[in-house]
C-alpha cells in the first residue's frame, strides 16, 4: 500500500501535519510528505503589499501536482481554510489521473467545516488525528471495514457514515506519540521546474528562517467567536482543559530536530493558552530547556487572562526572548461581542505586565483585529487610547477581521446582515483607512496626546470611510515594518526574516543562540 501525505499552505512546519506524518511510519514506512506553498508571506514584497488572495495554480501546475500521485493507493491531505478552495481544484485532477485513489481530508478545515471536505473526499477526520489515523490505516491493510475507526466521516454506497469521535488524547498518550517527522524524506513543489523534489536547507529558510514552529499545548478554554475555538468546544467539551505531552518528551522531541537541523536559532511556541500551565511546570520545563536546548524561545499564546509575573519571570530565566498577547479591541463592546473573556482594565493591566520586560527582549507584540464591521468611531478611539498609552518598546500584529467557514462569528455576522471576508482572503491586508494608518504610527512611536486629540476625529471604522489613504497608510506601514526589523537586528534574531543570511553567519561561526536567561 502507498500512502502519501499532502499539506497546502504558507508554511513548511504545520505542526499537526507533521505529527501525522510521523505516526504514518511507524506503519507505512515509505510514507513521502509533500508540501505546497501557497500564500508565501516572507519576501520582501510580499512582506510591505501582501496579496488579498492566495495566488491560485495554473492548470499545468495543478497537473503536474496531480501526476505526482497518480500510483498512489492512499492520498491523506491538510490544510488551512484559506487554502481550501486550491485544495479542491487539485483534488478533481487528482480523481482524473487516479480514480481508484481513497482520499482522506484532515486538518483544520475538515476539522471546522467537515460538511464541505466530505463533498471532495472519501474519508474526513474531523477532530484529533494521531490515533484516529493509525487505525484507519491498519484497518485499511487489513481489509476491514471503516465503522470501528473513530474521529472519521466516509462515504459508503454515496452515504455519508459520521463515526463517534474517541475521547482526546491524555498526558500519557500524547507523550506516547512518535516524535515529529521533520526533514526526513520530505517534497516541495517547485514552481520553476513544476514538479515535486527533495526539500532543501534553503527551503526552510525561505519558510522560517531559523526558527522551528511547535505546539505544546492542546486546548483553549474560551469561545471567541472569531476563533474557530468555539466549534471544537461544541465538539467536545474537552477542548476547553489545557493538555500537554511530558516535559520529558516535549525536550526530546526538540532534541530529535534540532540534532538534524542545528542551524536553528529559535523555537517558536505556536499554543493558544502557554501560560495556563502551571508554574511547577513551567519551572520543571526552564530546567530542562537550560540543560538540553540552549536556544532562545518565543511564546505567542498569551491570553490577557493568563498573564502573570511569576511565569514569565521563570520562562525569562529560561530563555524566553519575545511572546505575542491577543488584545483584539481596545472596546468592551467589541470584546463583549466576540464573547472574549474580558472585564474593564484587563488588557491594560495584562500589557503592563508583559509590557514590563519589553527592554529585556525583543518587543512584545499584542495582536489587534481591525476592519471590524459592527466597529463604532468610539470603539476605534478607545483602541486608539489604549495602545497608545502600552508601556513601550512594543509592536503590533495586525489582522482584518476574517471569518472562520461555519464559524460563530459567521453566523453572528450573518445574523446581523452585516458583511466580512472569510479566510479565502488575506487578514494581512488591512483597509487603507486613516485610522488604520495611525495605529501604525502608534506602533512605530507614542503620539503626543494634543497631536493624538487632533487626529482622532479622522479616525472612522472602516465600514464608514470610503476615503482611501493609500499614500499615508504605506509610509505609515513602511516606518512601522522598519521599526519591526531592527527591533529583531538589534538582538540579532534571524527568526522572522533574513533567513539565509543568518544561516551563513551561522556557518561562518558568527551566530550562536543566546545563552538562556541573557
Amino acid at each position: 500500500m502507498k500512502l502519501s501525505l499532502l499539506y497546502v499552505g504558507s508554511t513548511l512546519n504545520p505542526y499537526g501535519f507533521r505529527k501525522i506524518g510521523a505516526v504514518a511510519k511507524e506503519i507505512l514506512p515509505d510514507t513521502r510528505l509533500y508540501f505546497v506553498m501557497q500564500g508565501f508571506f516572507r519576501s520582501f514584497k510580499n512582506i510591505f503589499k501582501p496579496s488579498s488572495q492566495a495566488e491560485q495554480f495554473q492548470e499545468e501546475e495543478l497537473q503536474a501536482m496531480a501526476q505526482s500521485f497518480r500510483d498512489t493507493d492512499i492520498l491523506g491531505i491538510a490544510t488551512m481554510s484559506t487554502n481550501a478552495d486550491s485544495v479542491k481544484a487539485l483534488l478533481s485532477r487528482i480523481r482524473r489521473i487516479n480514480p481508484e485513489i481513497i482520499i482522506v481530508w484532515g486538518g483544520v478545515h475538515a476539522i471546522y467545516y467537515p460538511d464541505d471536505a466530505i463533498e471532495h473526499a472519501d474519508v474526513i477526520c474531523y477532530s484529533e488525528g494521531e490515533l484516529a489515523f493509525q487505525r484507519f490505516l491498519r484497518s485499511m491493510m487489513a481489509g476491514e471495514g471503516l465503522s470501528q475507526v473513530p474521529n472519521i466521516w466516509y462515504r459508503e454506497q454515496g452515504v455519508v457514515i459520521k463515526n463517534p469521535h474517541m475521547p482526546l488524547l491524555t498526558t500519557e498518550q500524547m507523550s506516547q506519540l512518535p516524535f515529529i517527522s521533520y526533514g526526513v524524506d520530505d517534497w516541495v513543489f517547485d514552481q520553476k521546474i513544476r514538479a515535486f523534489r527533495p526539500i532543501e536547507v534553503r527551503d526552510y529558510l525561505d519558510s522560517d528562517a531559523l526558527s522551528f514552529k511547535v505546539i505544546w499545548t492542546r486546548g483553549c478554554p474560551f469561545k471567541c467567536t472569531y476563533c474557530a475555538n468555539s466549534e471544537l468546544l461544541k465538539l467536545d467539551k474537552g477542548y476547553a482543559r489545557i493538555r500537554h505531552p511530558s516535559v520529558d518528551y516535549l525536550i526530546g522531541e526538540l532534541r530529535s530536530v534540532l540534532d538534524r537541523h542545528p542551524y536553528i536559532q529559535t523555537i517558536h511556541f505556536l499554543d493558544d493558552c502557554f501560560l495556563a500551565v502551571p508554574a511547577d511546570t513551567l519551572q520543571a520545563f526552564v530546567n530542562l530547556w537550560i540543560r538540553h536546548i540552549k536556544r532562545p524561545f518565543v511564546v505567542s499564546g498569551i491570553t490577557p487572562v493568563h498573564a502573570d509575573q511569576e511565569k514569565m519571570d521563570i520562562l525569562l530565566r529560561g530563555g524566553l526572548n519575545r511572546v505575542r498577547m491577543g488584545v483584539q479591541s481596545g472596546s468592551d463592546r467589541v470584546l463583549k461581542f466576540f464573547k472574549r473573556p474580558n472585564r474593564p482594565g484587563l488588557i491594560k493591566q495584562a500589557a503592563d505586565i508583559v509590557g514590563g520586560y519589553g527592554r529585556r527582549m525583543i518587543p512584545p507584540a499584542y495582536d489587534l483585529l481591525v476592519d471590524i464591521p459592527v466597529e463604532t468611531q468610539e470603539d476605534i478611539h478607545a483602541t486608539i487610547r489604549l495602545v497608545n498609552d502600552f508601556k513601550r518598546p512594543f509592536t503590533i500584529n495586525f489582522h482584518s477581521l476574517r471569518s472562520v467557514p461555519n464559524s460563530a462569528l459567521e453566523k453572528q455576522l450573518q445574523e446581523m446582515n452585516s458583511e466580512v471576508l472569510q479566510l479565502t482572503h488575506s487578514s494581512e491586508v488591512l483597509s487603507t483607512t486613516f485610522a488604520n494608518a495611525v495605529l501604525m504610527l502608534i506602533a512605530t512611536f507614542r503620539i503626543p496626546d494634543g497631536v493624538l486629540k487632533r487626529l482622532l476625529p479622522h479616525c472612522k471604522p472602516s465600514h464608514e470611510s470610503s476615503q482611501a489613504f493609500g499614500l499615508f497608510y504605506w509610509s505609515c506601514r513602511t516606518l512601522y515594518l522598519g521599526k519591526r526589523l531592527l527591533d529583531h537586528l538589534r538582538f540579532f534574531d534571524f527568526s522572522v526574516v533574513l533567513g539565509r543570511t543568518g544561516w551563513w553567519l551561522w556557518r561562518l561561526g558568527l551566530l550562536k543562540p543566546a545563552s538562556p536567561g541573557n
